[in-house]
């Protein structure tokens, strides 16, 4: 049984839909109207609830209080950033349309409170073949399926041991909107968030004979989106804490953005022949 919907930061949260959402404020909530149940398959430690709406536009996270509560402390400067990306400020941060606190009465009557972050589906409209969720650790797990998203170091196991291609030029695009994104996460002590990169490939395959040699087709072309996402963690008391007794395990909002573009370096390079086309978010 509903009790109540509180929405965080209605205005400012309008005005960027006015100008990010196809549609506006009406079409926006007529795909909130349909929403369904959505494996990421990301397989994240946090356990978050994903919805899904039914038009493929959105995503709705379920997140702990205190996401919600650091995004308020820091939505000002958050509204003000993103009203600067992407034509003043290169950017590849993926955008937080709506916050929103629901209540409701569950079939024993107690009450339960949720609270939702509503997002930017960075893979809309795209037939993703594989995900990677890269946060600059040398993180790793076997035995992935093809469903599952790959983490940081399993990212080379799958490409072969090469990092991604990119021409110069898109190579550029990504240093500098993720130069500002995570000078922009710093500045407001938030950590741990992660680089989403989805892959679609945009031409067919090459063909095999039984022996799996190359039969005349094409190899195959490959388009990557990428978008900045999870970035509501802030680093607390707790945190700090966290950091004292497990040492490497949480580090600072500074050490975390210079960890980041350093392994830039690692997952992607330029290359003057064959590449990967790009596309941000925004």
């Amino acid at each position: 049984t509903p009790v109540r919907a509180v929405v965080l930061y209605p205005a400012p949260f309008a005005a960027l839909r006015e100008r990010f959402c196809e549609g506006g404020d009406r079409a926006f909530i007529n795909s909130l109207l349909q929403a369904t149940p959505w494996y990421s398959g990301r397989g994240g430690k946090s356990g978050s609830t994903f919805l899904k709406t039914m038009d493929d536009r959105y995503l709705l996270k379920q997140v702990p209080r205190s996401e919600v509560w650091a995004f308020h402390e820091h939505a000002p400067t958050y509204f003000m950033f993103v009203s600067n990306t992407p034509t003043t400020l290169p950017s590849v941060l993926v955008k937080i349309l709506g916050a929103v606190l629901v209540e409701y009465r569950n079939a024993d009557g107690l009450k339960v409170t949720q609270y939702l972050l509503i997002q930017e589906n960075l893979f809309y409209g795209k037939n993703v073949s594989r995900m990677c969720d890269l946060k600059g650790a040398h993180r790793n797990r076997g035995g992935e399926d093809e469903n599952e998203t790959v983490l940081d170091e399993n990212l080379f196991r799958f490409n072969n041991g090469y990092p991604l291609l990119l021409s110069e030029a898109a190579k550029q695009r990504l240093t500098r909107a993720l130069w500002n994104d995570t000078l922009f996460l710093a500045s407001i002590n938030v950590m741990d968030y992660s680089l989403l990169v989805g892959m679609v490939q945009t031409r067919a395959p090459a063909a095999t004979t039984k022996d799996g040699e190359p039969q005349g087709a094409d190899e195959g072309d490959w388009t990557l989106m990428v978008g900045l996402i999870d970035y509501c963690r802030q680093y607390t008391w707790k945190e700090e804490a966290e950091r004292q007794i497990k040492r490497a395990t949480v580090i600072q909002p500074k050490q975390y953005k210079r960890r980041f573009r350093e392994a830039l370096n690692r997952y992607f390079m330029a290359s003057i022949e064959k590449y990967c086309e790009l596309h941000v978010v925004g």
